[in-house]
This record gives structure tokens, C-alpha cells and sequence, in this order.
């Protein structure tokens, strides 16, 4: 008993980290979650867009204006210009937020890193209470501000690496 009264301080310290991830369900999440400061921006950019269409147009990726990096966005408005232009069926097809063609009814954050200029959030997605599509957000800090930078996807891609594609 004496060994364990000894151990168990040393344990807490150790395993708390562990057992304490960041996991949110944004319904509950308060504006006052400080374990990540990304993560508020996160859930802000998600509960915005979930209200929307889930339309991919050059519009409804301006109105994200606030959320998304210059660089992801910029590549986003020239995606939409080129398919306009060509009046082609645009190479992104469906929601690039959420990899899908429907919009969820829910999310959840879980944050895997954070720094002071990175990091990266999944992001559950949920469709009539199973949680089972996901994405991984990655943010960068810009202008004092967190930003979307990227999207990494089940399938391995990533929405800049599909942006760039020739």
C-alpha cells in the first residue's frame, strides 16, 4: 500500500495528459474552451457552414472569408473561376469542408495538436446521431488570427494537393 500511496502522484502527472485529449461535442462546447485556441475558430467556421447549403461556389467560399488562410483560399477561388470559365463540372465535386455530398446534421472536434502557429482538429462528423465521417483540419496562425489551411481526408488526399493538381 505504501508503494502505491507513492506511485499514484507520479502517476496522475503522467497519465492525465493522456486521458484528458480535448474532446468536444459542440452542441455542449462553450465559447470559453482554452485548451486550444484553434479549436474556437474551428467550431465558429463548422456551425457557419452547416448552416448553409453545402453548395461549392465561389460565393459560399467567400462568405468563409474570415476562417480560411490567404493561400486556401486563394486556391479555392481559382478552382471555381477555371470550372466557371469552361463551364465544366468542377473538379472538386460535393462539400470540400466536410467531404461530402450532403451537409451533417452534427460535429465534434478532437484536437490531436496544438501550437502557438499549428494545429491540427478532427473534425466528426455526424448524420442523423452516428458520428462516423471525419476530416482533419489543419490551422495556421495568420494575422494573429486561426485559419483553415488545409483538410486532410480518409482517403488520404488533401484539399490543397487536390487544388493543385494539373
Amino acid at each position: 500500500m505504501r508503494y502505491f500511496n507513492r506511485i499514484l502522484p507520479i502517476l496522475s502527472i503522467v497519465l492525465l495528459p493522456i486521458f484528458s485529449m480535448s474532446h468536444v461535442d459542440c452542441k455542449a462546447q462553450s465559447k470559453s474552451d482554452k485548451s486550444c485556441p484553434a479549436n474556437y475558430s474551428t467550431k465558429k467556421f463548422y456551425e457557419e457552414h452547416l448552416k448553409g447549403t453545402g453548395d461549392y461556389t465561389e460565393a459560399t467560399v467567400r462568405k468563409h472569408l474570415k476562417w480560411l488562410s490567404q493561400k486556401l483560399l486563394d486556391l479555392l477561388i481559382q478552382e471555381r473561376q477555371k470550372s466557371s470559365k469552361r463551364r465544366d463540372v468542377p473538379y472538386i465535386n460535393g462539400d470540400p469542408f466536410t467531404d461530402s455530398q450532403e451537409l451533417p446534421t452534427d460535429f465534434q472536434l478532437i484536437t490531436l495538436s496544438c501550437s502557438e502557429k499549428n494545429a491540427r482538429i478532427k473534425v466528426k462528423f455526424s448524420y442523423d446521431g452516428a458520428f462516423s465521417e471525419w476530416i482533419i483540419a489543419q490551422l495556421i496562425r495568420q494575422n494573429q488570427e486561426w485559419k483553415i489551411d488545409n483538410i486532410y481526408y480518409k482517403n488520404g488526399h488533401h484539399l490543397q494537393g487536390d487544388l493543385k493538381r494539373k
